[in-house]
């Protein structure tokens, strides 16, 4: 099944874990709306679209992570997508991920 839009009405969740349900078609863009998220967890699905920039700029985000090779996420980061939380602790010299000078996951 889908996401459900209504996940964007809960603004005050700080963690969101949806790893591994299952979830396909596009990351709904109400997800923006969750701008005091500290944790989003996506991966591990059949997802495709973007996580909204609203996620990756705010400043109580911490940790997200979704699937590279289908979802765009400039914000992510562990095993499964390379990616990085500016003013965070990268891993990429951990996981040894390709970085651009943007910042972005690299190919």
């Amino acid at each position: 099944g889908s996401i459900i839009s209504e996940l964007g009405l809960l603004t005050n969740i700080q963690h969101l874990n949806l790893e591994g349900n299952a979830f396909s078609g596009s990351i709904i863009s109400e997800l923006g709306n969750l701008t005091k998220i500290a944790a989003l967890y996506v991966e591990l699905n059949d997802l495709t679209g973007s996580i909204p920039a609203s996620i990756c700029a705010s400043a109580f985000l911490e940790e997200a992570d979704a699937d590279c090779d289908k979802v765009v996420c400039t914000c992510c980061n562990g095993p499964v997508c390379c990616g990085a939380i500016e003013n965070k602790t990268s891993i990429f010299e951990e996981a040894n991920c390709p970085v651009e000078a943007d910042g972005g996951q690299g190919t």
